[in-house]
Parts: C-alpha cells; sequence; structure tokens
C-alpha cells in the first residue's frame, strides 16, 4: 500500500512525460530507488533524493535546477535531485538522452528505463537486473501499478 502511495505523489508531481516513461513508470522507479522516501537527502555513495541522482546522471541529464537557482550554483545538484520535481524532470530528459532497448525485447519500455536508470545505458542489459533489490522492487511495482 505504501508504495501505491508513493506512486500517486510522483504522478500528482510530474504531469507530462514521455509516452513511454509514464507516470507510473517512473513511480516504480522511484519505489525500487528509495521505496520513494522524499526526504532521504544525500548518502555517502554519492546519490541524492528519492531517486538516488549521481552528480554525472544530473550532469549528463542536463542540470536541472529549482527554479530561482543557477546551475553553477554549489548546492544546485543537491537541491535538484532531493526535490521530487527537479528529481523526475531529470530523470525524464537522461532517459530522452539515452533511451534503448535493454533487455533485447525489440520494444523499448518502462523496464529499460528502469535498467538504464540503476545501471546506465552501457550496462543495462546485464541480465543479473532481477536480482538485485532494485530489480526486485521494481518488478513487484510494475506487476501492482500494470494497468
Amino acid at each position: 500500500m505504501r508504495f501505491v502511495f508513493a506512486i500517486i505523489v510522483v504522478v500528482g508531481i510530474v504531469s507530462t512525460v514521455t509516452a513511454q516513461l509514464s507516470d507510473r513508470c517512473l513511480g516504480c522507479i522511484c519505489q525500487a530507488s528509495t521505496k520513494c522516501k522524499k526526504d532521504i537527502g544525500c548518502t555517502a555513495a554519492g546519490v541524492c533524493g528519492p531517486l538516488l541522482i549521481s552528480w554525472p546522471f544530473w550532469a549528463d541529464a542536463g542540470k536541472y535546477v529549482i527554479k530561482g537557482t543557477s546551475p553553477s550554483s554549489s548546492n544546485a545538484y543537491s537541491d535538484c535531485a532531493t526535490d521530487l520535481y527537479c528529481a523526475a524532470e531529470t530523470v525524464k530528459a537522461y532517459m530522452e538522452k539515452y533511451e534503448k532497448d535493454c533487455n533485447g525485447d525489440g520494444v523499448i519500455n518502462c523496464e529499460d528505463y528502469a535498467r538504464i536508470h540503476k545501471l546506465g545505458p552501457s550496462n543495462c542489459g546485464d541480465a543479473s537486473f532481477f536480482t538485485t533489490e532494485y530489480g526486485t522492487l521494481f518488478k513487484q511495482c510494475s506487476a501492482a501499478v500494470s494497468p
């Protein structure tokens, strides 16, 4: 029940996403990342926010910022990554840049986006994806929110 609430939060915040990266998909990526804990902050592993965004991921996506903040501000990255809306926009931009068919099924869909988010575009075909906690949580969420 908690992850459904987390998905609703993301759906309510992100109104426009690409056709493939749906609100539900973004919600499941959030659920798999941190169970969509909006107050997670930054970790010692160098990732921040409910979507666990790293500085290189943020920069590669185009250095999205909260309105009124400069990308060159010392807090721009962490402020964006810990803000659910800004973090979601960052993930959306990253996926638009790197979308690909990671699992080789001939379709680019939510599973591919989740793989890219966790493993990066170069390693997203890794067969061990669903053996990880992230992969398991993503699969459970996807099954729960499928139309």
